[in-house]
């Protein structure tokens, strides 16, 4: 049996040699054996795998028909799974650019808001510091009580378990908020500006939540004539501006005063906080002493435009 073998496999090498040139490239190959492949099969084929087509080819007289089809059926195999990682490179790489794309939309979002809080200012008319109504303190005005004004610290007017601390926080907030639960009643962190050091604060406990004009400056400038309803409804004014974050240590040297005796770290935050201050004044209709009148002119003279 093993001579029978032999003599058998070298009748059928010196009939491979006899045609191993003439079937040694892919689209020989095609057109030899049982085995039949289009045109475009062909091309392709002989295009991106003529040298393993024609390593295979070589062997393509030795081989029955049957044979032939196994080898046709390799390289299609191995086109699929060529194909198989071409695209999963492919999806990788959008993946990857996807995700660097998405990072910089963040980042450029995130620089954007801070611009925006550091340079934006909407400007009132000049006829709103013209409705200033200037008048002299009265000395005999009640002592300010601070729990006329808010008797339980901020209030939940909306009961959905955030007070105007919350809110406010939440309306400055210029980055993903960190809750302290699900129920979303603190904030535990996120990113804020600070407009009296022009500085980020990541830190809710860093700050203060500060009326604008204080409560002690709206007494003594009109307040001190209102009910308690009202005294209440303007400490928790979620207005814009009327209640801003602030850094806790630069809201407590400033305490109750006016712009004549304290004005914000940051100079080149002067104009709108002059004219955020009159606004709170002539809507709320507050009166201005004659020195805050006058320190709110010379903040004035730094607005731009």
């Amino acid at each position: 049996m093993g001579t029978s073998r032999r003599s058998s496999a070298s009748s059928r090498k010196r009939s491979s040699q006899q045609g191993a040139e003439k079937e040694s490239s892919p689209a020989s190959f095609a057109r030899g054996g049982s085995a039949k492949i289009s045109e475009s099969e062909r091309a392709l084929l002989t295009k991106l795998f003529g040298k393993v087509w024609s390593d295979l080819g070589r062997g393509g007289a030795r081989k029955s028909a049957s044979s032939t089809r196994w080898k046709r059926r390799g390289v299609i195999s191995i086109l699929a799974c060529l194909s198989a990682v071409g695209f999963f490179f492919f999806t990788s790489l959008l993946d990857n650019t996807e995700e660097q794309a998405q990072d910089q939309t963040q980042e450029e979002t995130q620089d954007e808001q801070g611009k925006d809080a550091e340079q934006t200012t909407t400007l009132p008319s000049d006829e709103e510091f013209l409705l200033l109504k200037v008048a002299a303190l009265s000395p005999n005005i009640p002592d300010y009580r601070r729990k006329d004004w808010m008797p339980s610290g901020w209030r939940d007017e909306d009961h959905d378990c955030q007070n105007t601390r919350v809110e406010v926080l939440v309306a400055e907030a210029l980055d993903r908020i960190d809750w302290d639960s699900s129920r979303q009643c603190k904030v535990q962190g996120s990113r804020w500006y600070d407009y009296y050091t022009g500085e980020y604060k990541n830190d809710p406990s860093e700050l203060d939540i500060d009326h604008l004009v204080p409560l002690a400056n709206a007494h003594r400038s009109g307040g001190w004539a209102w009910s308690l309803q009202k005294k209440r409804d303007y400490a928790n004014d979620l207005t814009a501006n009327h209640l801003i974050a602030v850094d806790s240590g630069e809201n407590r040297k400033k305490g109750a005063k006016g712009p004549e005796s304290w004005r914000p770290l940051y100079e080149e935050y002067w104009c709108e906080y002059a004219w955020d201050w009159i606004n709170v004044k002539v809507r709320w209709e507050l009166t201005v002493t004659m020195a805050e009148h006058k320190a709110l002119e010379d903040m004035l003279a730094t607005c731009s435009g």
